[in-house]
């Protein structure tokens, strides 16, 4: 789970890299789900099949919602 929180915290810094948003949310979903991590819901609208839906500032604010939750886990 550290691993997909560095890569969360590397695509938001700077330019918005969505790709890489998209994947690390595509690799964090089952264990968020299996989890019940807070922020699952977020992670499954940031999946490569639904992120092109949000807004850049609706990425942004469910990224940082999710490496909060992330940090608290860890």
């Amino acid at each position: 789970m550290s691993s997909h929180l560095q890569n969360l915290q590397q695509a938001t810094e700077g330019e918005l890299s969505i790709e890489a948003i998209g994947k690390t949310a595509h690799k964090l979903l089952p264990i968020a789900t299996m989890i019940e991590m807070e922020t699952r819901q977020h992670i499954a609208a940031l999946a490569p099949e639904h992120i092109s839906d949000l807004s850049e500032s609706q990425i942004r604010a469910y990224t940082q919602a999710i490496i909060a939750d992330l940090k608290a886990l860890l």
